[in-house]
């Protein structure tokens, strides 16, 4: 039995995305295998191989046995938005919403805040990132701000959540203000 990969060209909110690859071509990891016909983001390949079946749905590949640890970079821009777009990042919410359209929206001043309250009952990957990795999320936050043109920000946590709110996110945001003003 071959061991293939399946990568869904529906993974986000919109239509599927366009196949551009096509079926025995050789896929790197890291490559643009899919682009967005209307609402949605690109897909990238996670794995180095040949590409085995391409569907309207879907896109099959054998991987490799031996995979490399380097991938095939996004284009280079110094827009973040752009960054952002070409890497097809979506939200992390059940709906996987196109991150560049969201942040595309000029604020004025306004404010953006960060959803990391989790309202289904088994959730739990937004508390862990706030707690494991505090700065990538604050430096996101910071990266959306500068984005949208927003002067202020917040994070959403909830109460119960008291590890991610003491020590995490939170306490991040307040050390780079006691140093903004000192």
């Amino acid at each position: 039995m071959e061991n293939i990969y399946r990568i869904e060209l529906k993974q986000h909110s919109g239509s599927p995305c366009i196949p551009i690859v096509a079926p025995g071509e050789k896929v790197e990891k890291g490559q643009l295998l899919a682009v967005p016909q209307n609402l949605g983001a690109n897909i990238h390949s996670s794995v180095k191989g040949k590409a085995k079946t391409v569907t309207d749905d879907y896109i099959e590949i054998y991987p490799e046995e031996n995979q490399p640890a380097t991938f095939v970079p996004i284009k280079e821009t110094t827009n973040i938005l752009k960054a952002i777009e070409e890497a097809g990042i979506v939200g992390m919410g059940g709906a996987g919403f196109p991150t560049h359209i969201k942040l595309a929206v000029d604020l004025k001043g306004g404010t953006v805040i960060a959803n990391g309250v989790e309202c289904g009952p088994l959730l739990s990957h937004n508390v862990k990132q706030m707690e494991e990795d505090p700065e990538a999320i604050y430096r996101g936050l910071l990266y959306a701000m500068q984005i949208t043109n927003a002067s202020r920000e917040y994070i959403a946590i909830k109460a119960k959540n008291k590890r991610a709110r003491s020590y995490g996110v939170g306490n991040k945001r307040q050390e780079d203000r006691n140093q903004n003003h000192a």
